[in-house]
């Protein structure tokens, strides 16, 4: 029916463009590979400041906030980013409030941005990004 396209199409501007069923299948995509520790945190410089800000020392420090990713969060996807670097494949870019501790234990909620390829060829997963959003 017309109110089915027009409920369809609202959807899809609120996803920006992906379908809701597709966006919710690739995060239960992520969750698989980051349940498996199948990621790896990408070490570019927002990432590494943030890292020594927040005192994440392990993988299990970013693994509890990247299971914690939902339909909510998302943001927007985009079909590259650096695939000399990341290979191809598809960019996922959410924003997650969440609590942390800074370096003078002071509990604050930080607006985490983070940006995750699936990529083409299965493997793990880059974690482009994980930092606060600016």
């Amino acid at each position: 029916t017309n109110l089915e396209v027009i409920i369809e199409m609202a959807i899809q501007n609120l996803t920006n463009g992906i379908d809701q069923k597709t966006l919710l299948n690739n995060i239960s995509y992520i969750n698989k590979k980051i349940i498996k520790n199948e990621f790896e945190i990408s070490k570019r410089s927002k990432n590494q400041v943030f890292k020594l800000k927040y005192r994440f020392v392990s993988k299990d420090d970013y693994k509890k906030i990247l299971l914690k990713l939902n339909y909510n969060d998302y943001v927007s996807c985009s079909s590259e980013d650096d695939p000399q670097t990341y290979g191809s494949g598809i960019v996922y870019v959410f924003n997650k409030l969440y609590p942390l501790y800074d370096i003078h234990g002071d509990k604050t909620d930080i607006l985490l941005y983070i940006k995750i390829k699936i990529p083409d060829e299965d493997g793990h997963l880059p974690v482009i990004s994980f930092h606060e959003s600016e």
